[in-house]
């Protein structure tokens, strides 16, 4: 086989996955997903990504019907007793449809991306393992929508929802910036925007800045003005 004709296939097969890739990156101009059939279970998968990260998913997800979404992932860190405890306490305040109702939940593990003070010699190596594992976890529940607010180990998990897109799967994916990201938006905000699908803010000053980003009021006040459909 001569040069030219590597050459030639190599720059196809680069061209082929460009225009893929421009096909599969979110953009307004993509029609909305189909609607489900009647009775459709929908699966919500959450990032909990501790601390007051974790205290502002909960509280966003209060304002949601969770009746929408009949089964429901909590993905958690690895050492983040406190956030799989608080998906927990949330998913037992909710009321059940008839008693004793098999939880139609389940909480799963992450390795964590980085951890504190880790060297960033080693850091590609654990990120690799979390955006694996995180893949695993994606191929073997097969949720229909990814809600998450940051920070670290959530990147790996829409890094790894995104994949599927290029054989034409995978959930759509929403992410909320914190209450707390007022001038402007966290690194882990920064690196997912491009990919999401939609990209909220919690601050009207952010959407000038930033192209893409939707500001629907604040979220995690709790409020039912606030209530809706996240997806």
């Amino acid at each position: 086989m001569s040069t030219l004709t590597i050459l030639l296939s190599l720059t196809s097969i680069v061209s082929l996955l460009f225009i893929r890739l421009l096909y599969v990156l979110p953009g307004r101009w993509r029609p909305r997903p189909a609607k489900k059939p009647a009775g459709y279970k929908a699966h919500l998968m959450v990032m909990l990504g501790s601390g007051g990260h974790t205290a502002e998913m909960i509280m966003m997800l209060r304002s949601l019907d969770m009746g929408l979404y009949h089964i429901r992932t909590y993905v958690v860190s690895s050492g983040d007793s406190l956030s799989a405890a608080k998906a927990k306490a949330f998913e037992d305040s909710l009321p059940q449809t008839h008693e004793n109702e098999t939880p139609r939940y389940r909480i799963t593990t992450l390795p964590r991306a980085r951890h504190v003070g880790q060297s960033f010699l080693t850091t590609p190596l654990t990120a690799l393992l979390s955006l694996l594992s995180a893949l695993h976890v994606l191929l073997t529940s097969s949720p229909d929508l990814i809600l998450a607010n940051g920070p670290g180990t959530c990147v790996t998990l829409i890094l790894a929802a995104y994949i599927p897109r290029f054989m034409g799967m995978g959930p759509r994916m929403v992410y909320v910036e914190s209450f707390a990201r007022v001038r402007g938006l966290s690194l882990s905000g920064r690196l997912v925007r491009p990919v999401v699908d939609r990209f909220l803010v919690q601050w009207e000053g952010l959407v000038g800045r930033y192209p893409g980003v939707e500001y629907r009021g604040v979220l995690v006040a709790g409020s039912t003005s606030n209530r809706g459909d996240a997806s």
